[in-house]
């Protein structure tokens, strides 16, 4: 990083500001490291900006989960979504570019740095180029081709200026897209930081926010809309772990509600019928947030589902991910992660691989293939140090190969 610390000198006698959007509860979690770093480091100023279902009722309003921690909040910037229909988030994202467009003509960050893959982190992005503020972005060059999101990460980063990525891999990836290498860093994933940073909440704290006695034995299941895919097809993945789950009526079952993503109408409905029909065994929650997620997977035999929280965070906890259908496919995972099919058969049999002592003993130490947990840290410096003036409008990077016949 050293080459880079004469270009801080730009911003010698003020502070940078570093203009952080959130979108949703769980990007919200996984950023919670970086947003504390910049805002305890003397030489940065934070400013945030609060956006998407955060805002919505439907969703549980997790602003209040924001203004818990103790961040300081900038502006709500609303975007509007309409159903859960494709075009329903075409025109959400317009309104975003709108909104988010005066934002910016009024105020002028140094940077804005965004996380991951959703459609409001896009709205952002889009007036953020266009009104000429550079853009950081976290978690590039990652795949998750059973979603649209999938696409929507690398718009972000073909729009960005530096590039903050969670592995090698993704590194490549980045780079291949024609960036140039010296703003792509390696630095590992923020959302595993708070993971060594913070205690984890005990089962006795964890029980007395729940309106519900915790089992012994409990499962914890998060599925989203995989975008990419038919509804239908969306409905059935949900459908097969639902049946599979069925025949585990010992085990209590948690599941978190899917986020606002074009789908969700239906698998909130598919889910809520069947705890209606299950509810001394199976519980869904709009959202616990992110220190009682940690303690619920930490108490948890496995979890299941499609969420990237079982591949990136989960296996630091210890704890054992089976991995369903689609969404997630070309995401890197290691190895306390099953990922199966959207089959009954395959889905019983992987959990009860999961379930296994040998199997639960290897997920206590194999570890996250997404970093060491220091993530937030190594961003902090290099926002820091880089002068990102030089690269407002990246430019197209070749690389030195030739393509086979």
């Amino acid at each position: 990083m050293d080459h880079h610390r004469n270009q801080g000198l730009a911003f010698l006698g003020r502070n940078k500001n570093i203009l952080v959007v959130t979108g949703s509860r769980a990007e919200f979690g996984l950023m919670l490291p970086v947003i504390r770093a910049i805002e305890h480091d003397p030489e940065l100023d934070l400013t945030l900006v609060v956006t998407g279902s955060h805002l919505d009722e439907v969703f549980g309003k997790t602003v209040s989960e924001i203004i818990g921690s103790g961040v300081t909040i900038d502006a709500e910037i609303e975007i509007l979504v309409d159903g859960d229909t494709s075009s329903s988030i075409s025109k959400a994202v317009g309104h975003g570019v709108i909104n988010f467009t005066d934002y910016f003509s009024e105020r002028a960050p140094d940077i804005c740095l965004f996380m991951g893959d959703r459609y409001e982190m896009l709205a952002a992005g889009i007036a953020a180029f266009f009104c000429d503020v550079p853009i950081a972005h976290i978690s590039g060059g990652e795949l998750s081709l059973g979603s649209k999101d999938d696409q929507i990460r690398h718009l972000i980063t073909k729009l960005s200026s530096l590039h903050f990525v969670s592995a090698v891999e993704h590194r490549k990836r980045v780079i291949q897209m024609g960036t140039d290498p010296k703003t792509v860093f390696n630095v590992g994933e923020p959302g595993l930081d708070t993971l060594l940073q913070d205690p984890i909440m005990s089962r006795q704290a964890l029980q007395e926010t729940l309106d519900f006695e915790l089992r012994e034995k409990l499962i914890v299941l998060t599925y989203h809309p995989a975008t990419s895919l038919p509804n239908a097809l969306v409905l059935s993945e949900l459908q097969a772990i639902l049946v599979s789950l069925n025949t585990l009526r010992d085990i209590q079952v948690v599941c978190t509600l899917p986020n606002n993503d074009q789908g969700w109408v239906g698998l909130r409905d598919m889910l809520e019928t069947f705890r209606a029909k299950n509810s001394e065994w199976f519980h869904t929650m709009l959202s616990l947030g992110r220190q009682r997620y940690i303690a619920m997977v930490d108490q948890a035999e496995l979890v299941i589902g499609n969420s990237s929280s079982g591949l990136v965070e989960v296996p630091m906890i210890g704890t054992p991910t089976v991995n369903v259908g689609m969404r997630q496919t070309g995401r890197l995972a290691g190895e306390s992660v099953i990922s199966v099919a959207a089959d009954v058969q395959d889905i019983t049999a992987a959990i009860n691989l999961a379930m296994t002592p040998a199997f639960a003993k290897r997920a206590k130490i194999v570890g996250s293939p997404y970093g060491d947990g220091n993530a937030s840290l190594r961003i902090v410096d290099l926002l820091k140090s880089i002068d990102v003036s030089d690269f407002v409008r990246p430019q197209f990077h070749d690389i030195d190969w030739k393509l086979s016949d």
